[in-house]
């Protein structure tokens, strides 16, 4: 095969790579001819290899780290729904969600604050302080009935929690929320 057909050939493959991979270039354009000039240059067809084979194993690892992400995605998400259909259990803890997706806890742990910007504990005390918060203001329930509603049996505990989330007691809430609806 003649020199310059290697070369356009060579040229055409690793630009498949490159599109492959999705590389952030500014001018695709420039891309190639950047990858022309490199050909070119090559001395031997053992230099064009090299060149060939490094650009698909740049292509093996975006590829592998993008299927790692989204796995982890599909994982984060599996807990944050696993979570939002038990954040009423009392016994919801790291464990049975690790459980739940076959991981360990601190993996378990480690992919959801990577993948929400949130640790574990913190979105289990959002969702159920964020339904305290509804429940107060659209129900006339207790804020014991409510935090036992919502898998916090504690009392003491409850309330000196909601006022950290909130900045109000449970009572203070409704007042200035139901008033805010009138």
């Amino acid at each position: 095969m003649p020199y310059m057909y290697i070369i356009v050939h060579s040229c055409l493959l690793i630009m498949t790579i490159d599109a492959h991979i999705k590389s952030d270039r500014l001018n695709e354009e420039s891309q190639s001819d950047v990858i022309s000039d490199d050909l070119i240059k090559s001395e031997t067809i053992d230099d064009i290899r090299n060149m060939i084979m490094s650009k698909c194993n740049d292509a093996l690892i975006t590829s592998s780290d993008i299927k790692i992400d989204a796995k982890h995605l599909m994982i984060a998400n599996t807990i944050e729904e696993y979570i939002d259909n038990h954040y009423t259990d009392p016994n919801l803890s790291i464990d049975v969600i690790a459980a739940c997706v076959n991981k360990s806890a601190n993996y378990t742990r480690s992919i959801f604050k990577q993948n929400k910007g949130i640790s574990i504990s913190d979105y289990i005390t959002k969702k159920r302080f964020d339904e305290v918060c509804r429940l107060l203001i659209e129900t006339n329930l207790t804020a014991q009935a409510i935090s036992q509603k919502i898998g916090m049996s504690s009392g003491s505990y409850f309330y000196t929690a909601f006022k950290k989330y909130t900045g109000y007691t449970p009572e203070q809430f409704r007042k200035k929320n139901i008033k805010r609806e009138l």
